[in-house]
């Protein structure tokens, strides 16, 4: 099997799709044999305060379309989450130094950004028009009603061919790693400027890449609603 059918059999074969409706609790993970790491609590020299170093973060899905987010408080999140200067990311690691996610924002509701799609221009710190497309609940599961009153939806899309390049199919797995690394800036973020945030992986693969305009060698791996 070729590199690119391998991404593209693991891609395709868990997407979402219409009939996928019913949705089962998994097993709760647990071991037959534990291992106690802890023989005294005096072995523990650090103790880190977590609420010091780290926001409390969590999911927020109730979201009210009364409360329009702003076009400031969208590219303060975009500038402080993901960025470059001279062809360095400031804010994310990646493998290799490729750099392969790309950021589309679905404008639903902010208030100075006339709906549509746009490209981030991880650069100039800007918003690049791509159609007018803007109907967010479209793109995602039954699940994610509440989408319907968020005011934008960020995707992380990945442009496989640099990473295949370099790393074969393996650079696949290194792009859903590169996303862990920007969501969990932009969950810090969001809930620094107080914008409520949720993190999504249940969309429809097809329909995102239609919407987006995306080529065939750009995937839709992750995505976030902010409000």
């Amino acid at each position: 099997m070729e590199q690119k059918e391998l991404i593209d059999f693991f891609h395709y074969n868990t997407t979402n799709y219409s009939e996928q409706l019913k949705y089962e609790k998994g097993n709760v993970f647990g071991y037959d044999n534990k291992i106690h790491l802890i023989e005294n609590l005096n072995d523990i020299s650090i103790e880190l305060s977590y609420k010091e170093i780290l926001p409390n973060l969590s999911s927020k899905r109730p979201m009210s379309a009364k409360e329009p987010l702003h076009r400031e408080q969208l590219l303060n999140l975009l500038y402080n989450s993901y960025r470059f200067k001279n062809d360095k990311s400031l804010k994310a690691p990646s493998a290799g130094g490729i750099y392969p996610l790309e950021l589309y924002v679905v404008i639903q509701n902010v208030e100075g950004i006339e709906k549509g799609v746009y490209h981030y221009n991880r650069e100039e710190i800007s918003l690049n028009f791509i159609n007018g497309f803007s109907n967010i609940p479209r793109l995602n599961v039954p699940s994610n009603n509440f989408t319907e009153n968020v005011g934008c939806m960020i995707f992380f899309v990945c442009n496989i061919t640099n990473m295949m390049n370099k790393y074969g199919a393996r650079g696949y797995r290194y792009c859903l790693i590169e996303c862990g690394h920007i969501g969990q800036n932009i969950s810090i973020v969001s809930d620094h400027l107080n914008i409520k945030s949720c993190a999504i992986g249940g969309f429809y693969d097809a329909r995102v890449k239609k919407h987006l305009n995306l080529s065939d060698n750009f995937y839709p791996l992750y995505s976030y609603v902010l409000a």
